[in-house]
């Protein structure tokens, strides 16, 4: 049987195709972290002085580049 030496490298290929690199600001990784920690929406607005509309924003942006909806 002969090999043509493709096969591997393709397989490979695909599954590099199929990971997702996920790229996020500065502020939705600040947000993330702080979600992790267990911070809530207002607890994370309070400590940024921002809306908690504009917090929800930063965890639906991060919740959707990780696969998960809310």
């Amino acid at each position: 049987m002969k090999s043509s030496g493709k096969c591997i490298p393709s397989v490979i290929q695909q599954k590099r195709d199929r990971q997702k690199h996920i790229e996020l600001t500065h502020m939705e990784f600040c947000v993330l972290k702080l979600m992790i920690s267990g911070y809530t929406i207002d607890d994370i607005s309070t400590l940024y002085n921002i809306k908690p509309k504009t917090t929800y924003t930063y965890s639906n942006s991060i919740m959707k580049q990780l696969g998960f909806t809310l």
